[in-house]
């Protein structure tokens, strides 16, 4: 009985694998979003800088 596993602990794996799952594509996302706002955040200091530039 000591290695054989209950029936709680396949539905508590099976809830803790979603959990998981859902957790790291969360974590994903806002890496991405992040790196989109670094870039455009960038871009957007690079085009005012010109313009800057360019009227003074």
């Amino acid at each position: 009985m000591e290695n054989e596993k209950r029936r709680i602990d396949f539905l508590a794996s099976d809830v803790r694998f979603w959990w998981e799952e859902a957790y790291v594509y969360a974590k994903e996302k806002k890496i991405k979003t992040q790196k989109a706002l670094l870039i455009i955040a960038f871009f957007s200091g690079i085009v005012a800088t010109i313009i800057w530039l360019i009227n003074y």
